[in-house]
């Protein structure tokens, strides 16, 4: 089936989003990334390198677009300054002409979209990292998810693992999960190729793995957090619950309320016994949360959840640290909900429609960017920055 392009839905002059000296710098940097992206057309009659083309839909998302037919129309009413700084194409006359809506169609049809993840998470994380003084301040979350609305060619929907930087929310790394085999064995793949030095790396009980513990602190020189240990390890389980909790103080307490509810998560830390068994253990937590309506103070049912990290005390694994990485862990269930609703509140319907066996993650891969990119720009307003 061809691809059909609906009706743009962006009006006419629709000036970008960004512009100024420091985001036409982030556009040179963003395509200087891109160049690792494979080239998936033959040499001849390119006008336009494969960088150029992705980087234009990462901006028309930016500014609104959400159609081939939109980013090809917002191209066309960039201003030259913003074109060149994009690697738009220059004609004999010298015009900068930007990718048509045909090349759009085309190209980001073919991406090899891990290495377009991958481009972007290194892009991703040198703006975090630009405005960090200490790597260990980063927190990397991994989690996994299917994806709705999407699928392979035997009709199944991709599931997908990504490495997020919290806070930021920048993707630092995708995966698809090959549905013979699960997220578990894709970690080392992940993180393989990823700068997470010093970096604190959250994950959930399905990653409570020796084998993934040991390469996190001895091949990428990080540390972990598993947000929660349970049945899937017996015996750690069995040993973290047998620490002596009833006679331990809270270290920290988190207060929230919002989303119709009245939250609070108290944090116990204990140091990890030297025969646990675990590889690198520094310290053991156990984090209980209670949550009350807001309305009528009725209690809900209790939650609590074991963990275990290689970030000792002194190494600045504090309490504060560790409820704020465990907390921030989430992040990447959010991301994921941008992923899957387009960040319009609403479940993704593709304006533009690719044939099948390619599924719709080619409008996935620049939203995942733009949302990061947004998600930033937000949190330095919010801090009075640029």
């Amino acid at each position: 089936m061809p691809c059909q392009d609906a009706t743009s839905a962006l009006p006419a002059g629709t000036e970008p989003v960004l512009g100024d000296s420091a985001d036409l710098h982030s556009y040179r940097s963003l395509l200087e990334c891109l160049e690792a992206v494979p080239e998936p057309r033959r040499r001849c009659g390119i006008r336009h390198n494969v960088a150029v083309v992705p980087a234009f839909a990462v901006a028309a998302v930016l500014a609104g677009a959400d159609s081939v037919t939109a980013i090809s129309e917002w191209a066309a009413d960039v201003p030259a300054e913003e074109l060149a700084a994009l690697g738009a194409w220059t004609d004999r006359r010298g015009r900068r002409v930007p990718p048509s809506r045909s090349t759009f169609r085309r190209v980001l049809r073919r991406l090899d979209g891990e290495a377009v993840a991958a481009a972007f998470g290194i892009w991703l994380k040198a703006r975090v990292m630009a405005g960090l003084a200490d790597a260990a301040a980063v927190i990397v979350a991994l989690d996994g998810t299917t994806v709705r609305g999407a699928g392979t060619k035997d009709g199944k929907a991709p599931h997908l693992l990504a490495a997020m930087i919290c806070g930021a929310r920048a993707v630092l790394a995708r995966k698809d999960v090959d549905q013979k085999t699960n997220e578990i064995t894709q970690v080392k793949p992940l993180l393989d190729d990823v700068g997470i030095t010093g970096a604190l790396v959250t994950a959930d009980a399905l990653h409570v793995q020796k084998e993934t513990a040991r390469y996190i602190v001895a091949d990428k020189r990080a540390d972990y957090l598993f947000t929660a240990v349970k049945d899937n390890q017996p015996s750690l389980f069995a040993a973290l619950d047998a620490l002596d909790w009833e006679n331990t103080s809270v270290a920290h307490v988190m207060h929230d309320r919002g989303h119709g509810r009245d939250e609070t998560r108290t944090l116990q830390v204990l140091s990890a016994p030297e025969d646990l068994g675990f590889p690198r253990a520094a310290q053991a937590f156990l984090i209980e949360r209670t949550v009350r309506d807001p309305h009528d103070g009725q209690l809900r049912p209790a939650a609590a959840a074991l963990g275990i990290t290689s970030r000792s005390r002194a190494r600045g694994g504090t309490p504060e640290v560790i409820a704020t990485a465990a907390r921030g862990h989430w992040d990447i269930e959010a991301l994921h909900h941008v992923r899957h609703h387009a960040g319009r509140g609403r479940a993704t319907t593709a304006r533009w429609h690719i044939r099948p066996g390619h599924g719709r993650r080619p409008q996935r891969r620049h939203r995942c960017p733009a949302a990061s990119r947004i998600h930033q720009h937000r949190v330095r307003t919010a801090m009075g920055g640029s």
